[in-house]
């Protein structure tokens, strides 16, 4: 089964439980609340009944009194009133035993009509004037009918009562199931968000981690990886051409090896081999010039000067090539902590002598420690600031200044010069191998060729910014050194500053 499908499946159960535990609690709320309202209506039916029971009470009261008074007209208005007042109560009360379902009371069914009739048996004795009357029938009959009342209200107590507690027992029970299923759907979401966690790792997490060292370790050179994906989806998969992309790797890296070496031998063996005859050429061409100089024409003499330079080129040529070539196995020996400034300070003492004649100025600012090798950077320093003297201004003395800045991990160096400048057409070819900045200027076109060799070997980048006549900015950039080592710089910077 696949990583997608196994990771569906995993969320689709996972989902499916929670999906049911929050159907099944929202069930038992929903039933709360229904047993919750059902018990309000039967507070309110018992509430109804007491609110009948005072009416009538008050009526007997207020006319009793009106009766006393011998009153007509206060009588006949109290009478309306308590009517509306009664008959409105009544109806809520058979409305709220309506609304529970449960039968109505016949007592409470005869109560409308029979209080009815009493108002109508009032009404007609009122007007006759007979109070006597009027007083004998509210002290029997609505007497009689506030009795019924009462015993009609404590009947109904008892049933609102027994309800009562069948609801509250039933909201209690469903309280108690939906906790239950609450504890269940979390006990089953969490059972299965560790599976899924656990399945994730086994699965998932452990092959990937497999597969990080593996590259790790193809990063670092070796070839001998095993990440053990032990799985049929899209991480074996992935483990076993990753396997086989690795033992591929490592035949192309060792046929790469092998043919690196042979280029190093054969450049090697051939610039030996050709410094021979080419000392040769120069012993001889040195030989003509001065025993047979007087005897060549003039035309003569001027081929014997064009061999001669002719052959100190090509043996400028050929320790370029030897430099070169030697770059790749000296990259590998370990690196080291690094002063550039001490770098500098060996590349001025190598290149005094072409300073003072030129006049050349060269400045630096505080300069920080790297991780290299030394003698390369010491080649690289000089082949920059050799190349800023070369390709001076015709008149104008050479100003050089080199300067560094941190770019997280690395220093970004900069060697600026007041030269002739680089077309900027060339900037992308000037790095290259036998490429010359200037056709008039000596030089083999190695020098910048080394240059970004070593810079590449130290892990750096090399560019230039330039304009035809107004000077250049070579860019490249150097590892910093370890944390560890950053004391030494800040203390050499320091003492230099003191």
């Amino acid at each position: 089964m696949t990583i997608g499908r196994r990771l569906s499946v995993a969320f689709g159960t996972l989902t499916l439980v929670i999906a049911i535990g929050a159907a099944i609690v929202s069930s038992q709320f929903l039933n709360i609340l229904h047993r919750a309202r059902t018990l309000a209506t039967v507070d309110g039916k018992l509430i109804a009944l007491y609110r009948v029971r005072g009416d009538i009470g008050r009526m007997r009261r207020r006319l009793d009194e009106a009766a006393k008074q011998q009153d007509p007209a206060a009588f006949g208005e109290l009478a309306d009133s308590s009517r509306k007042e009664t008959g409105s109560d009544i109806r809520t009360a058979l409305s709220y035993f309506r609304e529970t379902g449960t039968p109505v009371p016949g007592t409470l069914s005869a109560l409308s009509e029979a209080v009815s009739d009493q108002f109508d048996a009032m009404q007609r004795l009122l007007e006759t004037g007979d109070w006597t009357a009027i007083t004998l029938r509210l002290n029997n009959q609505v007497d009689g009918i506030l009795d019924s009342v009462r015993d009609l209200v404590d009947n109904v107590s008892s049933d609102v009562t027994e309800q009562r507690l069948r609801s509250a027992n039933e909201i209690e029970a469903g309280e108690v199931r939906a906790q239950i299923v609450l504890m269940v759907t979390a006990l089953a979401a969490l059972a299965a968000a560790v599976a899924l966690g656990i399945h994730i790792s086994r699965s998932i997490v452990r092959p990937l981690s497999r597969l990080k060292i593996a590259a790790h370790q193809l990063a670092e050179g070796d070839f001998d990886i095993s990440p053990d994906v032990e799985s049929n989806d899209e991480l074996a998969d992935v483990s076993r051409a990753f396997v086989t992309a690795a033992s591929r790797l490592q035949d192309y890296y060792l046929a790469l090896t092998r043919s690196n070496e042979d280029l190093e031998r054969f450049a090697y063996v051939v610039s030996h081999d050709l410094q021979e005859p080419l000392r040769t050429i120069t012993v001889f061409t040195e030989l003509l010039k001065r025993d047979c100089a007087k005897d060549l024409p003039p035309r003569g003499q001027q081929h014997l000067s064009l061999l001669a330079e002719a052959a100190a080129r090509m043996r400028q040529l050929i320790t370029g090539i030897l430099e070169y070539s030697r770059l790749t196995s000296a990259g590998k020996s370990k690196e080291e902590s690094v002063s550039t400034e001490e770098i500098l300070k060996t590349v001025l003492q190598n290149l005094q002598a072409a300073i003072e004649q030129t006049g050349a100025a060269v400045t630096h600012d505080d300069l920080p420690r790297v991780a290299g090798h030394r003698l390369q950077l010491v080649q690289l320093f000089q082949n920059l600031i050799a190349n800023a003297i070369k390709y001076r201004r015709q008149g104008v003395p050479p100003r050089i200044h080199i300067s560094a800045r941190a770019e997280g991990p690395m220093w970004k160096f900069c060697v600026e010069d007041n030269g002739i400048g680089i077309d900027q057409k060339y900037h992308s070819d000037v790095f290259g191998m036998f490429k010359q900045l200037g056709t008039a200027q000596e030089g083999v076109g190695v020098g910048l060729a080394v240059s970004k060799r070593i810079v590449e070997q130290h892990g750096g980048e090399i560019s230039v910014t330039s304009k035809l006549g107004e000077g250049s900015r070579f860019y490249f950039t150097l590892k910093a050194v370890k944390a560890n080592r950053s004391r030494h710089e800040s203390a050499d910077i320091l003492s230099r500053r003191s």
